[in-house]
Order: C-alpha cells, then sequence, then structure tokens
C-alpha cells in the first residue's frame, strides 16, 4: 500500500501541511535530501526519485470505475510512487474503509503493462463476494455468514481499539469481534490464517 512506501519515508504521513516545492498539494512525504528536509507531495516526491534514477514516470488516469459482483459501480483513485526498489501502483476506493489494491514493478518493467495488471486485479478481487448479509425470517435480524469456506480482505487499524484490527472485506469494515461471530458458525472445524504482502496475488 502506498501509504505503507510514505511511512517508510516519512516516518509518520504528514497531514494538512502543502508541499514545499509546490505550495498547493497536500505534503504528504518527508524526503530528505542533500541538503535539507522537505515535505513533498507524491508528484513532487516522485518527479525527484524518477530524475534521479533515471526512469521516466508515464502519464496514466487518475481514477478508474469498475463494476463490483453486485453490478455496484466502485470508484478507485490510482495513485503511484517511484523508489529505488521499483514502480508502485495503487487502487483505493474514494470512501472510507472500501477497497484498496496495490501492483510492484521494476524501474524498468512496462509501465502500461503495470497499470493494466492492477485493474486486472481489481476487476478480479471485486468480482467476489466473501461475506453474506440476509435478514433472519424468525428473529429479524441481520446474519452475516461466509458465501464459501474462504474470506480474503485487508488488515487495517481499529481507531476504537488500537488492541485488535479492523478488517476490511468486501469493501467495507469490520470489528474483530464482528468477524469473530461470523467465524462462531463454523465452530469445529480447522482454519488456515495466511498473511500476504499488499502487492502480492491472491488467487
Amino acid at each position: 500500500m502506498l501509504s505503507d512506501f510514505k511511512k517508510m519515508i516519512d516516518g509518520r504521513l504528514l497531514k494538512m501541511n502543502l508541499c514545499e516545492r509546490c505550495g498547493s498539494t497536500e505534503a504528504t512525504v518527508r524526503y530528505t535530501g542533500e541538503v535539507k528536509e522537505e515535505t513533498l507531495c507524491l508528484d513532487c516526491f516522485n518527479k525527484i526519485i524518477s530524475t534521479d534514477l533515471g526512469v521516466e514516470l508515464e502519464e496514466q488516469p487518475l481514477t478508474v470505475s469498475i463494476p463490483d459482483n453486485q453490478g455496484v459501480m466502485r470508484n478507485f483513485n490510482i495513485e503511484k510512487m517511484i523508489l529505488p526498489n521499483g514502480i508502485f501502483l495503487e487502487a483505493k476506493e474514494d470512501i472510507s474503509y472500501g477497497y484498496t489494491f496495490s501492483v510492484h514493478g521494476e524501474l524498468d518493467e512496462d509501465q502500461h503493462l503495470l497499470f493494466q495488471k492492477l485493474i486486472h486485479k481489481v476487476k478480479h478481487r471485486i468480482s467476489k463476494q466473501y461475506l453474506n448479509h440476509e435478514v433472519s425470517p424468525i428473529t429479524n435480524q441481520e446474519q452475516i455468514s461466509m458465501v464459501e469456506h474462504e474470506v480474503v480482505g485487508t488488515i487495517d487499524s481499529d481507531e476504537n481499539n488500537e488492541d485488535v484490527p479492523l478488517l476490511i472485506i468486501d469493501g467495507r469494515p469490520y470489528e474483530w469481534n464482528e468477524f469473530g461471530k461470523i467465524l462462531t458458525i463454523n465452530e469445529g472445524c480447522q482454519f488456515q490464517l495466511k498473511v500476504l504482502d499488499f502487492t502480492e496475488d491472491i488467487e
């Protein structure tokens, strides 16, 4: 996730500070150059690093809209970041705790193909629904269950409880206790937990 890479450079994300280079965009990266330390927007940071590395970042769409498994249009903002270890592209849904997907390519990789890889990843992942919501005819309360015996999502932080994670599944947040209740339906079964880097593919 680009926010993770920003934290690696930044030490902390900056909030509501304008870029010291262009002065018109929110600064999200703290960059330490040969002369001084600057707070920069992602575009200005990319220009500096791409010049240093001799790699030109190609123009790509800033937004895409893709239908999910229910036919609902999901709108994503596209961000790119260049680092010494490669080029990173991220598609982040324009809602709080929505879908987020990322891919990584080498510095000499075809950037058009890398963008297409990101779009394919988005389409593939949002084409599948992992949790089902339905109202019980007996209790008239909502019940959440796994569509199949598998759940894929991302791990986020819970602002209300820093001791447990917030899980983003099907483009919506689930608290740890809420997800635990979903698992109780499968009491007595085995389970497998596998954590992957954000840019890795999940089949």
